[in-house]
């Protein structure tokens, strides 16, 4: 799947020391990625990570949408009949 870019942001070092001021477009955010908690809360996780070169409104990093699915196949709830779970730990 490629990555879904949603923002981009800078790092910030002022009077109370260094920090990231990003900006996020929440309409690239699909649907599928944004999840109810129990409190009842909308959340999306994201992903920052530094760019290899600032681009010309002196964004040093870029903010991607998490798009990893745990794969249902390989979890416990789908281990054969005869799976004993004897991990010392």
């Amino acid at each position: 799947m490629s990555k879904i870019y949603c923002g981009k942001g800078k790092e910030i070092t002022g009077k109370f020391g260094r920090f990231y001021k990003i900006s996020i477009c929440l309409d690239e955010i699909p649907e599928e990625h944004i999840f109810k908690a129990k409190n009842g809360k909308r959340y999306a996780t994201l992903n920052m990570s530094e760019m290899k070169n600032q681009d010309d409104k002196g964004n040093t990093h870029t903010v991607v949408v998490d798009t990893w699915k745990p794969d249902e196949s390989r979890s416990v709830k789908n281990a054969p009949e005869n799976f004993v779970d004897d991990f010392p730990f």
